[in-house]
Formats: C-alpha cells, structure tokens, sequence
C-alpha cells in the first residue's frame, strides 16, 4: 500500500511542475507595438503606418499585440533616465506593460528601422534598416520587407477542410418516348389564270411553257414570273405575287412589233458650174434664156407678118444654150 501511495504523490508533483510550463508555451507572446518615431512623416502618415503594421503582424499568432498610443518616447526617457533609445531603454519602457517584447519603428532620413526587444532580457532580437526615396515607399518598407526580416514570412491562412460526403445518385428516369412528329400542314393551291389580247399567245411561268393562252393552272402561294409571246408581237414579262386573298387572274396585252420603214431616196444634187454654185444660180444662165425668149418671139412675129403665098418658107432654130447662142434666130431656106 505504501508503494502505491508513495508512486501516486511522486507523479502529482511532476505534474504540478510540468502543467505550468504547457500553459505558458500555449500562451501567445505578448508585444509592444510603440507609436512610429522620426521627422520625416506626419502624424496622418504614422497612423497609418502602425495601422497597417498591425495588421499585417495579426497573422503571426504567436503574438499578443498591445499599443501604447499615449506613450510619450521623449518622456519616457526622461522618466527612465534613459540617455538613448537603446534596448536596454526600450525593455525598461515596456516593462510597465504586461508584455514580452517590444518593437520599435523609426522612419527619418529617408530610411526605415524596425528593432524588436526583449522585455525580461533586455536584448536586441532582431534589427533591420533601410532605405527607400518617397514617404510611401518608405511606409511599404516598413510594412513589407522590413516586417519580413524582423518577424520572418507571415504563416499562411491555414485552409478549411472541406468533408466530402458521397450522396447516392439516383438513376436517371427513362426518357419518354418522343412525340410522333405533326405533318406540316397542307399548302392549299390557288387557281389562277393567264389570258392574253392575241390568240395562240405561248404562256411561260418562271421561264416554262405551260401552254397556249388562255391557260388554267393551281400555284402555290408565292411570287412567280410570268411571261406571253407571240410571233409579230412584243412579248410582255411581269412578276406577280399569288395568294389566297387577291387577284387570280392575269391578261397580257401583246403589241405588234413596229415595221420599219423604208429610207427616202436622196434628191439628185443639182448640176453646178466650176466655182460650185448651181446653174440657176449663176448670171448668164438667166440672160440666156431671156435672150431665147426674146429671139423666139421676134421670129414668131416675121413669121407670121409674111404673106403665105408670096414668099418662100424655111426652118427657124434658137436655144438656151449658152454655147449656141450664137446661132439663135437664124433662117434656113428650104432647098426647092
């Protein structure tokens, strides 16, 4: 019995040592994130600048955060008699939180420090320093790789686990026989008919002979061509749209092919002299025949003054002809 008891005391005091320190490697680091130090940036941009810090170290859950808006460096110092802000004074301004570590952020002179303390040792953890041109470069450098050289890569989210539950399928139903296909219903014809003003006229619809006018046929509904013709006659095509409601007839009026008439002979050109101007046109044409009128008169009369019987007879010859004007009015007796 004794053994028994004395095996059972041994492991409460194990125990009572060892659940401690379980407790204490569960319970997350507490940190001391200090308000942004320097010159070089407003107090809008600072703000913004532990805002986003802040966020970014939430994903590191080992770590407690905890700020100290309020906190005053320069009066810390004093309080503490610190002559510099190193990590003995860093450590001793935290001390008064319930923390860990602290972290310290400066942004001046165109470069950003972050140093990472340990409270209970005052011992530098970790440091980093660089430099950056521009305000918002230097804020992304705090935030980015000046937090990863410090704290290390943030862990990633760890994902859900998704269960996977199989769910019986069940079986697809028969498909139902499709439906019988419905006959297109019946296009009904229309009667049509096609005359024409001469008889035997040939009738063509869509360019084929149907017969001699007047022609009888059923069409469907639609637009078709049609087109009379006739020996002697001008053919006439028009294209006339069929239906149910509207004409059903048609008569074409053929016209005979016009005859051509046959050219006018050309007048004969009128006879012209050697400067080209017509014979009529010229001066002696019209005082020869003045000069034959003249003559045929002046003959006519001593012909006609002479006894009958008295005198002899002869021939009186006269022309209008300008080559034998000189032989008009001249006498010839007879030869007995």
């Amino acid at each position: 019995m004794r053994p028994v008891l004395l095996l059972a005391f041994v492991l409460s005091l194990v125990l009572s040592q060892v659940s401690p320190a379980f407790a204490q490697a569960d319970k997350p680091t507490g940190l001391l994130i200090l308000k942004v130090d320097g010159e070089q940036l407003g107090e809008a941009e600072k703000s913004a600048v532990a805002k986003n810090l802040k966020a970014e170290l939430e994903k590191y859950k080992k770590y407690a955060l905890s700020e100290a808006p309020d906190l005053d460096l320069l009066e810390a110092m004093v309080e503490f008699e610190c002559l510099d802000i190193d990590a003995a004074c860093l450590a001793s301004i935290a001390s008064k939180k319930d923390v860990q570590q602290v972290l310290y952020v400066k942004v001046d002179g165109g470069a950003a420090q972050l140093v990472l303390v340990d409270v209970k040792t005052s011992k530098e953890l970790a440091r980093d320093e660089r430099k950056a041109e521009g305000n918002a470069a230097l804020q992304a450098a705090v935030t980015g790789p000046g937090r990863e050289a410090v704290f290390g890569p943030a862990p990633e989210e760890p994902k859900p686990v998704v269960a996977v539950v199989a769910v019986p399928v069940p079986a697809p139903a028969p498909a139902a026989p499709a439906a019988p296909a419905k006959p297109e219903p019946e296009v009904k014809k229309v009667d049509f008919t096609i005359d024409s003003n001469v008889k035997d006229s040939k009738v063509f619809i869509n360019d084929k002979d149907v017969g001699v006018a007047p022609v009888a046929v059923k069409l469907k509904p639609g637009r078709y061509t049609f087109r009379v013709e006739r020996e002697g006659f001008l053919s006439v095509e028009e294209k006339i749209q069929v239906a149910q409601v509207g004409a059903k007839a048609w008569k074409a009026s053929l016209k005979p092919v016009p005859v051509q008439k046959a050219p006018m002979a050309a007048p004969m050109p009128a006879k012209k002299d050697s400067a080209g101007k017509p014979i009529y046109a010229t001066w002696w044409f019209w005082t020869a025949v003045g000069a034959g009128v003249v003559a045929a008169t002046v003959t006519t009369a001593v012909l006609m003054s002479e006894d009958s019987t008295s005198g002899t007879y002869g021939t009186a010859k006269f022309s209008i002809d300008p080559g034998s004007a000189a032989y008009d009015a001249v006498f010839y007796q007879n030869a007995n």
